[in-house]
């Protein structure tokens, strides 16, 4: 538990478990996280493997097989501000949101790979409520709820979100968005958005009731049983300067730019 700074640096972190958040490591207020292997660990609350709150700095390490049973981000949490960036966040799960990495209210994730992560809900790979993922790949997550759960098998994003320069490939929703969801005042920006799979709508992309597409590239992406393989508008949103190939767009209550 690191809080007011800190570090923790070099180790290996196995088999913990919390009834709140943070079961491998908890960073309140500052802290360090470096070059660590965090692995097998598991809480009820936020963050199996590690739970920033309020800040803190997780840099170079790998987060594995780590979980949550009823909360938010199975590999990683940040919530309230910190910064994950150059590690390896794979095979985590969460029963609710972000199954790899859980980023709200400012929290930034950087030159990550996040793959074969899965909730259960929301955010397969990465839930982004108020925060920013640049840099990433984010690969081979999914989440498995039925409607209207099951939503964004790589990214979910709400409220004020950014993902940008991301390669977005081989993520499966069970509902929606089998690559990337977004809402209201978000951005997807400068990604590659590719070989995602969704059951009912938008393999690729799902934008519902505003949010924003620039500059991406949207290839080979497929739908099951609805609509949508490349992207979905749905009452609002903007696509703009954007390459979907390889896969039909619905555009509801909205024209591409």
């Amino acid at each position: 538990y690191l809080m007011n700074g800190g570090t923790i640096r070099n180790c290996v972190i196995v088999s913990n478990k919390a009834t709140f958040g943070g079961a491998g490591v908890m960073c309140r207020l500052g802290g360090l996280v470096q070059d660590c292997v965090i692995s097998d660990n598991y809480g009820d609350d936020f963050g199996g493997g590690v739970f920033c709150s309020d800040g803190g700095t997780v840099e170079g390490c790998t987060i594995l097989r780590n979980g949550v049973h009823g909360g938010y981000g199975g590999g990683v949490a940040l919530n309230g501000g910190g910064l994950l960036k150059n590690s390896i966040i794979v095979s985590n799960d969460a029963w609710v949101l972000g199954g790899g990495v859980y980023c709200a209210d400012g929290g930034v994730v950087q030159d990550c790979l996040i793959a074969q992560n899965v909730a259960s809900n929301f955010g397969g790979g990465v839930y982004c409520n108020d925060g920013t993922v640049s840099r990433c790949t984010i690969s081979n997550n999914w989440t498995y709820g039925v409607w209207p759960e099951g939503k964004g098998g790589g990214v979910l994003m709400t409220r004020t979100g950014l993902v940008e320069n991301c390669n977005i490939c081989n993520n499966y929703a069970s509902d929606r968005a089998g690559g990337i969801a977004l809402d209201t005042n978000c951005q997807v920006r400068d990604c590659i958005i590719q070989n995602n799979y969704a059951e009912y709508y938008a393999g690729g992309v799902y934008v519902d009731e505003g949010g924003t597409v620039c500059n991406c590239t949207v290839v080979h992406n497929e739908v099951r049983w609805v609509r949508g393989g490349g992207v979905h508008c749905y009452e609002g949103g903007r696509v703009i300067n954007t390459i979907i190939y390889f896969a039909p767009t619905i555009l509801e209550t909205t024209g591409l730019e």
